[in-house]
């Protein structure tokens, strides 16, 4: 299971964003290599990061390395997304 605190502007939130987020979360679970280096909490991150419209995100679950062993695989589970708003400035 998956957990972040996501911070969006409310006024450009994207409604397709939880949804983009959920399958950039599941492309870097999938990709964790049998008998590699595992699921690291940091790609994860960066993967939320790099949606359009995504200002902010703190990762809540998992905060530690999630192996990989050799002959296994990981699998998405459930995402738990929690918003927050950032504030847009007017530049004054």
């Amino acid at each position: 299971n998956v957990a972040f605190l996501v911070q969006a502007a409310e006024t450009t939130r994207p409604a397709d964003l939880e949804g983009r987020i959920a399958a950039a979360v599941s492309t870097v679970i999938r990709a964790a290599v049998s008998g590699g280096t595992g699921l690291r909490p940091i790609d994860l991150v960066n993967a939320v990061l790099g949606q359009p419209g995504v200002s902010a995100a703190q990762i809540l679950a998992p905060t530690v390395l999630v192996p990989c062993g050799l002959g296994q695989v990981l699998v998405p589970g459930t995402l738990s997304l929690t918003w927050g708003t950032t504030t847009v400035g007017t530049g004054g």
